[in-house]
């Protein structure tokens, strides 16, 4: 019920949420396609074994990127696991990575695809309306707040 401060955008994007996804469907396709990496993975368990490492670090290593590039180049700590068991610098904490890959796994396997063919769905002239419109507004909250830093 309450407003909350989440960083560093000012509008309701989270960005590191949505290059997370985007990276794991461009490098590794989804748990039961496989594509990229594990493009030529076979078994459905194995594939989902090496998804589940890779939806691991690929949004560890975002974590850990974004959070160290703020702080070194802005002095700014977006978010801090320093009081969490086994963190790295603070920056990015095992226990939370181990969530974010089954979170990225179960959203890649039962949400990405269905939510792709709803996308598909809209018209090309309002897919280009949206896709504009949410560059605009992300690309001027994005230099905004690098204004005020």
């Amino acid at each position: 019920g309450k407003l909350y401060d989440r960083g560093f955008m000012t509008l309701p994007f989270c960005p590191i949420y949505g290059l997370g996804v985007m990276s794991a469907y461009f490098l590794l396709g989804t748990p039961q396609q496989g594509k990229g990496i594990l493009k030529n993975v076979e078994g459905s368990y194995r594939r989902m074994a090496l998804y589940l490492i890779f939806a691991f670090l690929i949004p560890t290593l975002a974590e850990y990127a974004v959070g160290y590039v703020f702080d070194k180049a802005f002095s700014l700590r977006l978010w801090s696991y320093a009081g969490r068991p086994l963190n790295i610098n603070g920056y990015v904490c095992i226990p939370v990575s181990v969530v974010w890959s089954v979170a990225l796994t179960t959203v890649m396997r039962f949400v990405f695809l269905p939510l792709k063919r709803l996308v598909f769905r809209i018209s090309d002239k309002l897919s280009v309306i949206l896709a504009v419109t949410l560059f605009v507004a992300m690309a001027w909250d994005t230099v905004w707040n690098f204004t005020k830093l």
